[in-house]
């Protein structure tokens, strides 16, 4: 179980869910509501254990896009100083790592 009132807690990783996306126009295209239902169930899960989410820019591009599909979240924002989305070319997924204070 996991108390987020008394430690700290720092997620990274890449959940494949594009928050960039969050405001999307549905229509009739079933892809983008299962799409919308997912970020929807992320958002509540880190809004229920205090989640603060650090990532803002896009950690995946190609030539037709950018998705922001890897997160760093924590339960204690003012601990961590940067949130870095580091790009390499090597691969279309970028690095994202985060600098915490001691």
């Amino acid at each position: 179980m996991l108390d987020t009132e008394t430690t700290e807690v720092i997620l990274l990783g890449d959940t494949n869910c594009d928050i960039s996306q969050k405001n999307v126009d549905l229509n009739d295209n079933l892809q983008l509501r299962n799409m919308k239902a997912h970020f929807n169930r992320i958002f509540d899960l880190c809004n229920l254990f205090g989640f603060h989410q650090l990532s803002r820019n896009a950690a995946r591009e190609t030539m037709k896009s950018s998705t922001l599909i890897d997160h760093i979240a924590t339960t204690n924002k003012s601990n961590v100083v940067e949130a870095v989305v580091h790009k390499i070319d090597i691969s279309d997924n970028y690095l994202i790592y985060c600098v915490r204070t001691f």
